[in-house]
Formats: C-alpha cells, structure tokens, sequence
C-alpha cells in the first residue's frame, strides 16, 4: 500500500517500512505519530484521490531521531563595492519510519428528530412598519 502525504508543506510518497527525513517535527523520539493529511492512496488496483485530502485516511509514523543537515554556505557578493557577506545554516529535521497506512471506515448513523408539534412550534411576531409622511398621505 502506498500513500502521498504533507508533511510541513512538502509532499511524500511513502510505503510501509520506509524510513526518510522531514523538517523537524514537534514530537518525541520513539513516539508514534498520525499523519491525517493524505492526498491519495493506492492499493494494488485501487486508488483513491482527495479533494485536496482524504476524510477517512491515514498515516502512522514512527519517530526515530532528530538531526541536522549538513551545512550550506549563503554568500553575498557586489562586484567593484568591497561588499562581501557569508553566513552558514544548518537545516534541524526529523527522521521518521512509516508503521501503517489505512483507511477508517466510518459507520453513517441516522438520527431520530422528534417531530414537532403544534404546541412545540414558536412563532415570531412579524415586525411593525413604521408610518412615513408618504404613506400617511396616501391613506
């Protein structure tokens, strides 16, 4: 069974068992988290589609650990204007194992209304109109 699911604004095809990295997310490690953001999922022939997202899908994912990419260089430079900057960054993300991909089937309950009797029923009172000097002449 596959899925493609958003995670932080990016979009993932995952499978069971797969284990990648995803910027950083608010959990602990060992924690399962559920991921409700599915836009499709597929099973051997079938494949379901979300309008953006699916209702009843879902995504449990196992966090292993916590990191930090390695770092990439931003450099600023003006030529013949002794204008030269360089700054580093480290992106923080969290790395993540796929544990199951399902479907909750929800059961559609009807409810009962009471019926509403004469006695039940409450009517509003209409609203009076207020007499302006035209309609006054007129009558």
């Amino acid at each position: 069974m596959n899925a493609v699911v958003e995670i932080a604004g990016f979009q993932y095809r995952v499978s069971k068992h797969k284990i990648f990295n995803v910027p950083k997310l608010d959990a602990k490690e060992g924690e399962v988290i559920r991921i409700s953001t599915v836009l499709a999922v597929s099973n051997d022939n079938d494949v379901k589609v979300g309008n953006p997202f699916l209702d009843n899908a879902y995504v449990d994912a196992k966090v292993l650990k916590f990191g930090k990419d390695p770092k990439i260089l931003v450099y600023k430079y003006k030529k013949r204007k002794k204008y030269r900057r360089m700054k580093g960054h480290r992106q923080d993300y969290t790395q993540i194992e796929i544990v199951d991909i399902g479907i909750e089937e929800k059961v559609i309950e009807k409810k009962k209304e009471p019926k509403e009797t004469k006695s039940t029923k409450k009517t509003k009172p209409t609203k009076k109109t207020k007499e302006t000097k035209s309609t006054k002449q007129t009558k």
